[in-house]
């Protein structure tokens, strides 16, 4: 049954000593604002309204996990607190002589907030927060070893072997293939044996070799993937999705992906997180966010992207495609010395139909020219439109905008540096939980502590 905190002071409260706190530090912020950061009765769908004991006030927990993920404490360590920090009293609004918690409070508060799906709800309300003070005016632009083989290989089989009888067992087991816990697992099971092992009706199993691009790591996180961050640094786990203002120092959506999968693919998912009022017009990104798929998913969400365009660098120097001027409304393209040649549907399989089309430059063309070797070192030189090249043309416009490049220039570092908080200040690059879903609660949770820094300056500001 859903209880709400007790707001009448007693002689004991903490909050005689909140004096003591530092000034915009977050224990003075959740003693003074608490209540419209996080509020009981946007739990209340957690909980019974009449049946039950009382709980523990949610609005309590949230502001517990909140402390806990921006000191990164254990739930044991974060009780450990709640009971002996005088600085978590008072941000709890807690008398001096409260005992705490049992640790498993915090672990039936996150699944009770994951089976009812309000996982997200913390980070939504300092968001409405942000709006009702003005950080936020709607719809604008926004930044998104074994030494033996044989000895090794052999122990592997048995492995797989012992996999077959399990799943066989489940088969022809009714009352275990009733089970969904024990049919998931079985499914589980049979795509891990499926890709690590060769199998034949009559031969032992033979470890296969390689990776594959959706290969399961681990029973216990199958979602979780081989990546790099860059060239010398891989990691196996999840990538940060993540959205902001450009008017405040706000991240406005959070996303969570398996580690191998490219970044522009969740830029509508930024998007369609948020509310109507809320949705950006315009996005501002890497190269990441500039290729043609990307855009053409924006546009059908009624979002322009400035971002660099994504192109190929050319070989040997030779002039890019970018040097030469498209006409789609002419259908004409225009070399770097005023050749101009149409542009034409080449003849291919209409089933294999992709709806590339093409300029061709001929080598008489190019003989003569004086930028022949470095534009068609073969002789002549073929340009090849993708199907949405006017997407690819509107992005080079706005990039040759100097006021346009200055600005994506000034303004996209500012989510690099949001994204380096939760990384950096609040050890966001670990995930302390085991699975996507969780994973993703503890980067929502973080995130609101990156947004309750202005959040609190606009606060102390409006009570100035």
């Amino acid at each position: 049954m859903l209880a709400v905190a007790d707001r009448q002071q007693g002689f004991f409260d903490a909050v005689w000593c909140s004096d003591l706190l530092p000034e915009g530090s977050i224990y003075s912020l959740l003693a003074e604002h608490g209540d419209r950061i996080v509020r009981d009765e946007d739990f209340a769908d957690c909980y019974s309204e009449r049946r039950g004991r009382p709980s523990i006030p949610p609005s309590l927990l949230a502001k517990v996990l909140l402390l806990a993920f921006r000191e990164g404490l254990s739930d044991e360590r974060a009780m450990d607190a709640v009971r002996f920090d005088l600085r978590w009293k008072v941000a709890l609004d807690l008398p001096v002589d409260h005992p705490g918690f049992h640790p498993t409070s915090l672990v039936r508060f996150r699944a009770r907030l994951l089976l009812h799906g309000k996982e997200r709800l913390v980070f939504e309300r300092s968001l409405e927060l942000a709006t009702e003070l003005g950080l936020l005016s709607g719809p604008a632009e926004q930044i998104l070893d074994w030494r033996d083989k044989a000895a090794r290989e052999a122990l592997l089989a048995e492995v797989a072997r012992d996999a077959g009888r399990a799943l066989r067992a489940v088969e022809e087991g009714d009352e275990l293939a009733a089970d969904a816990a024990i049919a998931e697992a079985a499914k589980l099971l049979r795509e891990i044996v499926g890709q690590e092992f060769e199998l034949a009706d009559e031969e032992l199993p033979r470890p296969r070799g390689g990776r594959r691009s959706r290969q399961i790591l681990s029973a216990e996180d199958p979602d979780m993937r081989h990546a790099r961050s860059s060239a010398a640094r891989p990691f196996t786990g999840y990538k940060i999705h993540a959205a902001a203002a450009t008017e405040a120092p706000l991240l406005t959506s959070i996303a969570l992906s398996p580690g191998n999968e490219h970044d522009g693919h969740h830029a509508g998912t930024l998007v369609d997180q948020q509310p109507e009022q809320r949705r950006p017009t315009r996005v501002i990104g890497d190269t990441a966010y500039g290729n043609i798929e990307v855009r053409e998913e924006l546009e059908r969400r009624s979002v322009s992207v400035l971002a660099p365009v994504h192109s190929t660098s050319p070989k040997n120097g030779t002039i890019p495609k970018d040097a030469f001027e498209i006409d789609l409304e002419a259908d004409t393209v225009t070399c770097p010395q005023g050749n101009t040649r149409p542009i034409y549907k080449p003849r291919r399989n209409r089933r294999s139909d992709t709806g590339v089309r093409v300029a061709q430059f001929l080598e008489s063309d190019c003989e003569p020219c004086p930028l022949g070797e470095r534009c068609a070192p073969t002789g002549g030189r073929r340009i090849r439109i993708t199907r949405r090249e006017d997407l690819r043309q509107a992005g080079l416009r706005a990039l040759a905008d100097p006021s346009e490049r200055e600005h994506l220039k000034r303004t996209r570092p500012r989510i690099e540096r949001l994204l380096g908080l939760i990384v950096h200040r609040y050890q966001g690059r670990r995930s302390r939980y085991l699975g996507s879903r969780k994973s993703e609660f503890q980067a929502l949770w973080t995130a609101v502590l990156v947004n309750l820094h202005p959040i609190g300056g606009a606060l102390r500001a409006q009570a100035a």
